[in-house]
């Protein structure tokens, strides 16, 4: 077909896109993902008197190795615009609608993790044991090996690895930069305490109970922010073939060579260029423009305090009952903050501007397009070229606790007579989980840069009440053939809960260069406007409305919405799953074969999950149930044991 593409990874032909048809390859790859985890854990236990103390540590080095292709051969798209006035006869003279191509996105991320504690359980007396102990953490940022990282450090000095990056735009080598995604924590320590007590000497009731601080692990989240960023990898967008002149013979140049027909450099295949210009080269280094997530260089590991304290009694033989007040409280967790909001000052002023607007002095003026009239992706006009536009950055900015009541009746395996063997757990749990933030990805995924509390409300995941029934029975059949009428059992899970959380969002949706009507320009955080108390819907026979449209609008000129976040409450789930197994010993106990029957939703109920909350849908599906649980399932299995 003539089309000359220079790819970082060649994996095939450009794909071609027409309105209702697509020639070539998935864009989505082909990509690798090879992870390694080295380790090493040794302990030491000495036993002295009423003492016995532990000592131990581990050591782990961690490896992730993969590259993302995306786009990675190019894509042209046609239409029925453009001279032909017809999609494939477009394609015939060489005039696509607009071409597309991605880099190959390499990382290759290390970090070490050492961990060491020391721990004693102390039995006081034959009636109570105390545990104490002390841990300590420390896992290294997590590095590139070929420095593929950048972090914004307002103030800094210019990079001197990438001289036309924007002010504030470090890289690893650059004074007063890390080396990793983030400087060092080294304060990790954990301390623990717990005791065991029986009241009462009978060895019926216990009362327990613990405090201790838990560090998280920094996950993916801060790993490919970096991955195939500018300006380690470029990407390209070229959505202005001008016909000049007639087409020859063999049709326009356009798709043999997008590129040096449009008077575009190449940027495919090419080394990194140290000294790039970003204003000629990226218009507004922003998350909106390059999908980069910035890491906050001072990100610390985030850590709660748990703690918990429950009484158990055994009522009746092997029956044991337990009640326990379960909580943590949770700091430093990650959010994304959009640490460039709109200066307020500026607000009311012809050309608002953002916290981060240094333009260096040797990038050339503000211009508004590229050459080629197409505005670059994140292109902010309010912030001259080569600056920063919305940029969001994970930082330790959320809070948490829970709070829970946990109750359980636990029938241990029992011999019933003429009713065979029966065991069960059955459990109940009234909590509380309390936020500002939910996590990356989640519904509540950031907060405001200047009010980090704004949105503190239930949590995207909380549940306030669950209640759970397990067990097994094993059936008491006797008559009959041996092998066909024993070893028949039945297992129940039966569950009940009430509905998670959702927000009424305004879908307020602004160009990186609005400081849209929160004043900060945090487009994404607009819920919509509350007008009425909610008023809740059966879907089932409400065309699947949940709730009252008629409570919100979408009219949102200022603020945030009235909206508080998590208000809303979805729909609970009632479900029943069932197994029936039949085993038997084929030779003595050594061969064994198990039939199992598994039923899931075995009623087969309507199951209602997710709903639409964008008041943009207001007068559509605003409110409606948009999805449901699997139907009821059925699965059988055979397994031979031996």
């Amino acid at each position: 077909m003539g089309i000359k593409i220079t790819s970082d990874n060649p994996t095939g032909p450009t794909q071609l896109d027409f309105p209702n048809a697509t020639i070539g390859f998935s864009i989505q790859g082909p990509s690798r993902l090879v992870d390694n985890t080295f380790a090493y854990s040794d302990v030491l236990s000495w036993t002295r008197g009423k003492h016995t103390m532990k000592f131990g540590g581990s050591f782990s080095a961690y490896q992730d190795n993969q590259v993302f292709n995306f786009e990675i051969d190019g894509v042209f798209a046609y239409s029925n615009a453009g001279a032909a006035g017809d999609p494939f006869a477009n394609f015939l003279v060489g005039l696509p609608d607009f071409y597309a191509q991605g880099p190959a996105a390499p990382s290759n991320i290390r970090t070490k993790a050492t961990y060491v504690f020391a721990q004693d359980e102390w039995h006081v007396g034959n009636n109570l044991t105390l545990t104490y102990g002390l841990r300590y953490e420390y896992s290294t940022p997590k590095s590139d090996t070929k420095g593929r990282t950048y972090t914004i450090i307002p103030g800094a000095p210019r990079s001197t690895v990438f001289p036309g990056a924007p002010l504030s735009l470090l890289f690893p080598g650059d004074k007063g930069a890390p080396t990793g995604a983030n400087f060092p924590d080294q304060t990790n320590f954990a301390p623990r305490f717990g005791f065991a007590w029986q009241p009462f000497h009978d060895g019926k009731t216990s009362i327990r109970g613990g405090w201790g601080v838990f560090y998280d692990v920094l996950k993916a989240e801060d790993n490919f922010q970096f991955n195939g960023q500018v300006p380690f990898a470029s990407a390209a967008f070229i959505g202005n073939f001008t016909p000049q002149g007639p087409a020859t013979t063999s049709g326009f140049g356009f798709q043999s060579d997008p590129f040096g027909s449009t008077g575009n450099p190449n940027p495919f295949g090419q080394p990194i260029d140290h000294n790039v210009n970003f204003a000629n080269t990226f218009g507004t280094f922003t998350s909106n423009g390059t999908g980069a997530t910035i890491v906050d260089p001072h990100l610390r590991t985030p850590y709660t305090y748990q703690y918990n304290l429950s009484i158990e009694r055994q009522i009746y033989k092997k029956l044991v009952a337990r009640a326990a007040y379960v909580g943590s409280s949770s700091h430093g967790l990650t959010t994304l903050v959009d640490i460039n909001p709109f200066d307020p000052k500026t607000l009311n002023s012809p050309n608002p501007q953002r916290f981060l607007n240094e333009l260096p002095g040797n990038l050339p003026a503000f211009t508004n397009s590229d050459p080629n009239g197409v505005t670059p992706p994140g292109f902010n006009p309010n912030v001259p070229d080569g600056s920063f536009g919305q940029e969001q950055e994970f930082k330790n900015s959320s809070n948490a606790n829970y709070n829970a009541l946990q109750l359980s009746l636990t029938q241990q395996t029992t011999n019933v007579g003429k009713l065979g063997v029966i065991y069960y757990t059955l459990g109940y749990t009234w909590a509380h989980s309390i936020d500002n933030a939910s996590g990356f990805r989640q519904g509540s995924f950031a907060v405001p840069f200047f009010d980090p509390n704004l949105f503190r409300a239930s949590s995207d995941y909380d549940v306030r009440q669950y209640l759970t029934f397990s067990g097994g029975w094993d059936l008491p059949f006797n008559r009959g053939p041996r092998r066909l009428v024993k070893g028949w059992s039945l297992y129940p899970i039966l569950t009940w809960r009430t509905g998670f959380p959702f927000t009424a969002f305004g879908g307020f949706n602004t160009l990186d260069n609005a400081p849209g009507p929160s004043g900060a320009g945090d487009q994404g955080l607009i819920n919509a406007n509350q007008t009425a108390s909610i008023q809740y819907l059966n879907p089932k026979t409400n065309g699947l409305q949940f709730f009252n449209q008629a409570s919100f609008n979408d009219n949102i000129v200022q603020g945030y919405g009235t909206a508080p976040r998590n208000n809303l409450r979805g729909p609970g789930r009632t479900n029943l799953d069932l197994s029936l197994e039949k085993t038997t010993q084929l030779y003595r106990e050594r061969v064994t074969l198990e039939l199992r029957l598994d039923a899931f939703n075995l009623f087969n109920h309507t199951e209602f999950q997710n709903l639409d909350t964008n008041a943009q849908d207001i007068g559509s599906t605003f409110g409606q149930v948009t999805s449901a649980y699997d139907p009821r399932i059925l699965q059988v299995a055979a397994h031979i044991r031996f």
